[in-house]
């Protein structure tokens, strides 16, 4: 996609990811990958007051083991424990106008059980500790980390339709 407004024509927006998946017996991984650029990003600066960010990249990965046994008994459910590991980076991040822009990245692991009581439902249990969040601001100012949990406990209910 674009931008037309004056000041930033030829600014564009690029979007690509890609995934993997691997399954060996009871044992699956999978990954995603995604990057976003933003061409032209500093042009933005002086039209909207803000700084948006050049570039993002994330990513996730997953190792999951199913625990219940083979061939599933009728009277069960799929039941496994995983281990996943994720990282978000943020080149030149939005910030007041009055600081320069900013580069953010983070990464956490994960661990949990998760259950599924029917074929495309999933509940998921899981703890999860950040690993590192760095900022490359100059000295003096602070790394706003709202946004980034660490050494959380995590429930989460999912289904496919």
């Amino acid at each position: 996609t674009g931008h037309s407004r004056s000041g930033i024509s030829g600014a564009r927006i690029s979007v690509g990811e890609t995934h993997v998946r691997f399954r060996q017996g009871r044992i699956s991984w999978w990954a995603l990958g995604a990057l976003g650029q933003l061409s032209r990003a500093q042009d933005f600066e002086s039209i909207y007051g803000t700084r948006p960010g050049s570039k993002a990249f994330g990513w996730t990965s997953t190792l999951y083991g199913e625990l219940t046994p083979e061939p599933l008994p009728a009277a069960w459910i799929e039941a496994g424990i995983f281990a996943s590991a994720e990282g978000i980076e943020l080149e030149n991040g939005a910030g007041p106008l009055a600081e320069p822009a900013v580069d953010r990245q983070t990464r956490a692991v994960r661990l949990g059980l998760l259950a599924k009581p029917v074929p495309n439902a999933v509940i998921k249990l899981a703890h999860q500790w950040r690993l590192e969040s760095s900022s490359a601001r100059p000295p003096g100012t602070s790394l706003d980390a709202s946004g980034l949990d660490d050494d959380l406990w995590q429930f989460a209910l999912g289904a496919v339709f």
